[in-house]
């Protein structure tokens, strides 16, 4: 027993071994070629080798028709040629013949994909049986997965009962019959060595990152610099990461930018796309700034000098067949390079502040794609000050905002009841901002004095002031750093201690746009607004205001709500007004506006540093009854013979509303009311559509006159003659004519038949003239003559002398 174990632990080493000297030596003839050939490249060259083959090997003398398959992954390999090459050489040893439509090819892809455009033509081939044998190079050429190989390869032997040869790992479905358990070995170790292969480059990378070496796409900002003495596995020298001067300039700008002097992201993305001197970012296509470019320079951790490896895992979804990055926990490798280090900590610690507040608005937009109802640009600025909160959005479709923490509460003990529209809360604040710049008329004249304050004070700056913003700016990065070395223990904790962090972070980045402009005052220029420039400020922003409230959303989203941020403090305390019932109670909103500041700084571009006036405002966010106006307008439409379905688009509600608003309008006028079906009854418009008899009522008269057959009619308008006779008649009546009725249309029918019978036509004639039978005409003609007390004449006899008649003038 113990003899057999120990002799198949030696035939499972040597197979090892022997793979593992067949896979460096498959490894060693990839890495020959250089140079990778491009797709024409290759399909040139491959249609070089299936000539020879097929000079060498005719269709008819062959056993089978095969088809090739190959495949390699990174994009510096170039085995195509090879792996056909081989390939075909083991169809000509086995009397195979291969078509060159056969030769199917996947360049520079992951074997973890099943969506590869060479394998599903080979796939293709297979459905439509246009080959009995497939040949591949080796098994992990297939798939890289050992399920997924096996899968495909066991339904082609037992299902389709296609013939398999692996070529360099010498397995053959026909020949050997215990080729299954070798493919099944094969399969999982290839597995197991594309695993092992990630892990030895993941350490190649972690080892790179260490000594400063590029290991993958540059970040903006950064470049590589060649070290001459250092060469990677494809024989290029190595590149250390330094920074690069002009794109450091740019990426300062941007933060700049965005902390300093509050721009919005989009006012940055056109300022960035309108500077051509300024370099592209490196992975957009189309070389421009976007603002998900602009976002990810502001969030990039690399900027302070962090530089990490491993963030993220890709995750092969295998039912989807798409790679998908996970966050992992932590990094695989965490690094600080002081020396590349382009933005000061209190910068970006700004920056990630505004972004967190800034992602309030954004997110999932609406399905129906309405943003007018639903606008987000106030989303986190309402705030329940009994709970502490922000509001989150609630309601019917998500047109409301609500506490949640009071909508777990009973309705008696709720400190907000009712829920705030979102639609007319930003509508009724961009009114009241644009009533507080109206109602001052000294406005401009206070504005024009504050700019001069500002400027004489920032030209001649304190050195004691300097000096006491230096001394609080180191205090508090000390403070900021302790912080963030404080491991919380519960929930709770975490939660004060990011408050916390909070504050000190706006704290310290107010502190640094003091200490900024007043260390760089004496180079700065302000320019005093003249009042006219300020009155021109002054309508744009009610402009501004008035557009929203009117018409909606701006384009510029991220502008409003920087204007909204700086007007609001950034918090809106809401409080219950009015009884806690439906439709009587009504949230009104409190805060404090430093508008005087606010527009100061838009006119001097530098934030103040005068002591900030603030001016309590109240906004009532109710919505007026709207039901006197609309009762007035229904009546109106109701006398001008509407009908209740074109009075829902007009007045732009439900048809239960309209009804509701016709029986209360007529219980005011004293008249009493009419259901919606009697109405109608009663209207000249009976349908919003215009009914198709009076589409067709001017054709069908013009054809009636030509020849009056309801039947003719129809057959040529393509409808009923019902319809027909309908269409005769309102063009009739709609321009008070008589309208023709079957009576006189039946008297007009004998007469004519009369004058065409003394004139000696025959009856089938006069039938056909007519369009009616030749019986009908046959008893009008008996009656007629009976009425004259005359004999009917024999209108057989009639027909006979007709044509004798007619022989004899011949």
């Amino acid at each position: 027993m113990t003899d057999s174990t120990d002799g198949n632990k030696s035939i499972m080493l040597s197979v090892l071994l022997t793979l593992l000297l067949i896979s460096a030596v498959v490894s060693l003839e990839t890495k020959q070629q250089n140079r990778s050939l491009s797709l024409e490249e290759t399909e040139a060259e491959i249609n070089k080798l299936v000539e020879q083959h097929q000079q060498q090997l005719s269709r008819r003398e062959a056993r089978q028709i095969g088809a090739i398959y190959a495949r390699y992954s990174s994009k510096d390999q170039n085995s195509i040629l090879d792996q056909v090459r081989e390939g075909l050489d083991a169809a000509l040893d086995n009397s195979i013949y291969i078509p060159r439509e056969n030769v199917f090819f996947d360049m520079a892809t992951s074997g973890r994909r099943s969506r590869r455009k060479g394998l599903q033509l080979l796939e293709k081939c297979i459905a439509e049986k246009r080959t009995q044998a497939v040949l591949v190079f080796t098994t992990n050429r297939l798939y890289r997965k050992a399920r997924k190989a096996l899968e495909f390869i066991e339904k082609l032997v037992d299902e389709l009962n296609i013939r398999c040869i692996f070529v360099r790992n010498y397995i053959d479905s026909e020949r050997n019959e215990q080729w299954k358990r070798y493919l099944q070995f094969l399969c999982l170790f290839d597995e197991f060595a594309s695993e092992m292969n990630v892990e030895n480059i993941r350490a190649s990378h972690v080892g790179k990152l260490l000594n400063r070496m590029v290991h993958g796409t540059l970040t903006y900002g950064y470049q590589g610099d060649a070290i001459l003495d250092s060469m990677n596995h494809n024989g290029k020298p190595n590149r250390k990461i330094n920074i690069n001067p002009d794109e450091a300039k740019v990426v300062r700008q941007i933060f700049e930018w965005f902390t300093v002097e509050s721009l919005s992201i989009n006012s940055i993305v056109q300022r960035l796309n309108s500077d051509h001197e300024i370099p592209p970012p490196r992975k957009n296509k189309n070389r421009k700034w976007t603002r998900q470019t602009v976002i990810r320079i502001l969030s990039n951790e690399r900027y302070v000098g962090l530089w990490a490896y491993g963030r993220t895992k890709a995750v092969l979804i295998s039912s989807k067949d798409y790679i998908r990055q996970k966050k992992r926990d932590k990094p695989l490798k965490e690094v600080h390079f002081e020396e590349l280090r382009i933005i000061p900590d209190d910068m970006f610690c700004a920056a990630q502040k505004k972004l967190s507040e800034n992602s309030n608005g954004r997110g999932r937009g609406p399905v129906d794609g309405n943003r007018i109802t639903r606008p987000k640009v106030l989303n986190g600025y309402f705030r329940c000050p009994e709970h502490d909160r922000a509001l989150m959005v609630s309601g019917s479709n998500g047109q409301y905002m609500s506490c949640p923490d009071c909508q777990n509460e009973t309705r008696s003990e709720r400190s907000l009841y009712s829920q705030l529209n979102r639609k007319v809360a930003l509508e009724l604040l961009c009114k009241r901002f644009t009533a507080l710049i109206q109602a001052d008329p000294e406005l401009i004249d206070q504005i024009v004095k504050a700019c001069q304050v500002e400027a004489d004070s920032l030209q001649r700056p304190d050195p004691d002031q300097i000096s006491k913003l230096e001394n609080r700016q180191k205090m508090l990065l000390r403070s900021i750093r302790h912080l963030m070395r404080q491991e919380p223990e519960t929930d709770e904790e975490e939660r004060e201690l990011d408050t916390v962090l909070g504050e000190k972070r706006g704290e310290l980045l107010d502190v640094k746009h003091q200490l900024s402009f007043l260390t760089k005052a004496e180079a700065t220029n302000i320019q005093i607004p003249t009042p006219e420039a300020v009155t021109s400020l002054l309508d744009g922003l009610t402009e501004t205001m008035l557009e929203v409230s009117e018409s909606g959303l701006p384009d510029d989203i991220d502008y409003l709500r920087e204007l909204l941020n700086r007007l609001t403090g950034g918090k809106i305390e809401l409080f219950q007004m009015g009884d806690k019932s439906p439709r009587k109670g009504w949230l009104q909103g409190r805060f404090q506006c430093p508008l005087k500041s606010v527009l100061v700084q838009q006119l001097t571009g530098v934030p103040s540093i005068a002591p900030t006036e603030h001016q309590d405002v109240v906004v009532d966010f109710h919505i007026p009854d709207r039901d006197e106006e609309m009762l007035k307008r229904a009546w109106e439409l109701k006398q001008q013979g509407k009908m209740n379905l074109e009075m829902v688009s007009i007045l732009g509600c439900s048809r239960g509303n309209v009804t509701r608003l016709i029986k209360k309008a007529s219980e005011i006028h004293g008249v009493p009311f009419e259901d919606g079906r009697k109405r109608r009854a009663k209207l000249e418009k009976k349908q919003l559509k215009t009914p198709q008899y009076q589409q067709i009522a001017d054709e069908a008269v013009k054809l009636w006159n030509e020849d009056p057959c309801y039947l003719k009619i129809a057959e040529e308008l393509d409808c009923s003659d019902v319809t027909v006779e309908k269409a005769i008649r309102f063009w009739y009546e709609s321009r008070d004519l008589p309208v023709p009725t079957k009576s006189a249309i039946r008297a007009q029918k004998q007469t004519e038949a009369r004058t065409l019978l003394d004139q000696r036509v025959p009856l089938q004639e006069i039938a056909r003239s007519l369009h009616v039978n030749p019986a009908t005409i046959r008893n009008w003609m008996k009656k007629q003559y009976e009425a004259e007390g005359k004999p009917m004449p024999d209108l057989r006899s009639q027909r006979h002398q007709t044509s004798d008649d007619s022989e004899s003038d011949s």
